[in-house]
């Protein structure tokens, strides 16, 4: 049975690695923002990256569907949070069966038949939301800070830039090239179709249009080092690594309220199967 956690008992150390991972210097300006056009827009043949060759052990493990409307982790450990109550509730630890996990799980993603992803520096995983187990589905080309599922269920990892991950291989497509926008820590699909990113510096609200990689920026959000960004009972929430829960208003970035929520958080998810 999980345990319950209130808020301002659970102290999380933090983790320097990814502290340096997400604050990497930006070595190339922001270009000039482009408002978010209809999916129609013509937009440049996307760059694709070519997944690694090793695609393994994909075979998912019979599992329950995720049902609680947030979660959020730590470099090893995953949690669940509802806004209405206020609780954390301890999941447990990453882990796999046969061998152990080489890097932290930088960040996670539900889509809306709730398949759990996460990634890492490495690889991308499926994810057990129910008992923390994690698997490898496939290597990727290069480091994913941040992770979201769009409202039709495609995989979207952010970096420097924002990329569309093949779920089976881990390929790579680019849908914002690197040197506009560079992720604080994530970026969340809300049900009107469009992807919210915490990007450096500020930290900003950038709101991306996933068919045509259409980006505008909605304003500063005034925090920064956002790593986590998620979504539940019609609100938007980002979560520090300095333990800071915030409401942000999706249509301007302000933050509307904020608490403690103490831990370090790596990362954080909506889930769209009890939106």
């Amino acid at each position: 049975m999980f345990r319950l956690i209130s808020i301002g008992i659970v102290f999380l150390s933090a983790c320097s690695d990814y502290t340096v991972h997400k604050q990497r210097d930006q070595t190339q300006p922001n270009e000039e923002e482009v408002p978010v056009a209809p999916a129609d827009t013509g937009v440049p043949v996307p760059e694709v990256f070519e997944d690694t060759g090793s695609s393994l052990d994909t075979a998912e493990p019979n599992i329950e569907t995720p049902d609680e409307p947030v979660y959020l982790h730590t470099e090893a450990t995953l949690y669940a949070w509802d806004p209405l109550d206020g609780q954390l509730q301890l999941i447990g630890d990453f882990w796999s069966i046969g061998s152990e996990l080489s890097e932290g799980i930088t960040d996670i993603a539900i889509d809306g038949l709730g398949r759990f992803y996460g990634v890492g520096s490495e690889a991308l995983y499926g994810i057990n939301g129910h008992t923390a187990e994690v698997w490898k589905i496939a290597d990727l080309a290069f480091p994913m800070f941040g992770l979201t599922c769009t409202s039709d269920g495609r995989l979207v990892g952010g970096g420097d830039g924002l990329y569309e991950v093949d779920v089976l291989t881990g390929a790579i497509t680019t849908l914002v090239p690197e040197g506009r926008f560079e992720t604080s820590g994530d970026l969340v699909g809300l049900p009107d179709g469009l992807l919210y990113w915490a990007v450096r510096e500020g930290d900003d609200l950038v709101v991306v249009d996933p068919n045509s990689g259409a980006t505008s920026n909605r304003g500063d959000i005034g925090v920064e080092r956002i790593f986590g960004l998620g979504y539940a009972h019609g609100a938007l929430y980002g979560f520090t690594d300095a333990g800071i829960v915030l409401e942000i208003n999706a249509s301007t970035g302000a933050v509307i309220s904020s608490q403690s929520l103490p831990g370090t958080w790596w990362g954080a998810t909506t889930n769209p199967v009890v939106w």
